[in-house]
């Protein structure tokens, strides 16, 4: 739910809401410029979380910490500083 956009990408409705998933069924049914827009920017939504677009983020935040670390490194006369990584993520 923490990514979907009602009317953008999804129609959602309440768990057990039979009545109100068949109307936004029946919505979806009628309306094909609405079933492409919702469409068109969900897969475009999707690209966002392709796993090549979350790796490279992946990869800048670890580049980050390291060049973070290795700033501390030298700050502190090579003592290595101990850091809690579950807080920073």
């Amino acid at each position: 739910m923490s990514v979907l956009e009602p009317g953008r990408d999804s129609m959602t409705v309440q768990p057990k809401g039979w009545a109100e998933l068949g109307a936004a069924l029946v919505i979806l049914a009628r309306d094909a410029e609405l079933r492409s827009r919702m469409g068109a920017y969900g897969h475009e939504k999707a690209r966002r979380y392709a796993w090549e677009a979350v790796a490279s983020q992946i990869v800048e935040v670890y580049e980050e910490a390291r060049a973070a670390a290795a700033g501390r490194i030298v700050a502190n006369a090579g003592r290595i500083e101990e850091i809690n990584v579950h807080h920073a993520v």
